[in-house]
């Protein structure tokens, strides 16, 4: 179903400075989004930067606890708002989020993923990005999964944090693509064993040679830059790049000890990992 977008400036005060408002009609479903335009020029095109928020989360709430728009002023940094969504802690559906599967919500927020990269990328218009990255926190986290299982030729790499796959079938479908996974250790709602479970699907994915848990039963990351190509980032107790093998790709694993929320730090660290791929 084609998507009929309207770009307009917030009336009133921006959720954020220099940012505004799209408005989609995708389908029957109205959808809005706070998009950062690139404020510097950039030589081979502007990326873009999606960011998912977590349930009961919103755009422009996201973009305030992330920074990402600030941190890359040569992207589109866009900021989707999610709709009412039933989960485990919000069985009624009362808060905004994102579908869980393939078929959820009549895959509505697939489709605004689709009307967002047809908008931002697919335009005859001189100057659009052609490289789309995907950050999500917690639900927003578990959708960045979805995307890339399903709609991977769209996504040149992923970030994600404190969510981990809905399901064994997404986590067994996903193709190697860059990835950069953050998790806590003192998590409640998104408990470390289950992560440690999503992390090694993904380094399965991405053709790692060794996964977390066979190379290592401490929560906390050390990985050697000799054995695995740990180059060009500082090493540190809590982070591990771990090298893709033949048509893999890197996938960056950081550990923190915090709970369930977005590590400010992180941002710039997603932007680099971004840049190199």
């Amino acid at each position: 179903m084609t998507a009929a977008l309207i770009l307009s400036l917030v009336v009133g005060s921006p959720p954020e400075p220099d940012s505004r408002l799209l408005t989609l009609k995708v389908g029957r479903l109205t959808r809005t989004a706070v998009v950062f335009a690139p404020a510097e020029k950039s030589r081979s095109g502007p990326p873009v930067v999606i960011a998912f928020h977590g349930h009961s989360g919103s755009g422009s709430d996201f973009a305030t606890k992330t920074n990402l728009a600030a941190l890359w002023p040569e992207a589109y940094v866009i900021f989707p708002d999610g709709l009412k969504t039933p989960s485990p802690g919000d069985p009624a559906g009362e808060d905004a989020g994102w579908q869980h599967d393939v078929g959820d919500q009549d895959d509505r927020d697939l489709r605004l993923f689709d009307a967002l990269v047809k908008q931002f990328t697919h335009s005859a218009r001189k100057g659009r990005a052609q490289r789309v990255y995907v950050v999500g926190f917690s639900n927003g986290a578990r959708f960045g999964y979805l995307l890339w299982s399903v709609r991977s030729r769209d996504i040149a790499a992923v970030a994600v944090a404190a969510g981990t796959c809905m399901s064994n079938d997404t986590c067994q479908s996903l193709p190697p693509r860059p990835a950069m996974l953050i998790y806590g250790t003192g998590d409640p709602r998104c408990k470390y064993p289950s992560a440690v479970k999503t992390i090694d699907a993904v380094l399965h994915a991405n053709k790692s040679k060794l996964g977390l848990s066979e190379r290592e039963p401490d929560p906390a990351l050390h990985v050697e830059e000799a054995e695995h190509g740990f180059t060009g980032w500082a090493l540190r107790p809590n982070a591990g790049l771990f090298r893709g093998g033949v048509g893999g790709a890197d996938t960056l694993v950081i550990v923190h000890p915090e709970g369930h929320s977005w590590q400010k730090d992180r941002s710039p660290d997603v932007v680099r990992f971004f840049k190199e791929h």
